[in-house]
């Protein structure tokens, strides 16, 4: 639920290194990253991929930001 926000806003980045593969901007703190997606981005499917996501204030832009290395199930 948003805290003082009209809305929920979310910017999801998926990185290789410090580069930015693909971002999603979201309206909830979900997200599918289609194969084709992961393929077109890293030329084949990934055992683990960084994720770096931020919740979007209207007023403040993107909060604190955490970055993580999920494994791909």
């Amino acid at each position: 639920i948003p805290l003082g926000e009209e809305r929920e806003a979310y910017r999801l980045d998926i990185l290789a290194g410090a580069d930015v593969r693909r971002s999603f901007d979201l309206a909830s703190p979900t997200a599918l990253y289609a194969g084709a997606d992961e393929t077109a981005d890293f030329g084949g499917p990934q055992t683990a991929l960084t994720l770096r996501l931020a919740q979007i204030g209207a007023t403040t832009g993107p909060g604190f930001v955490r970055t993580q290395t999920v494994p791909v199930l």
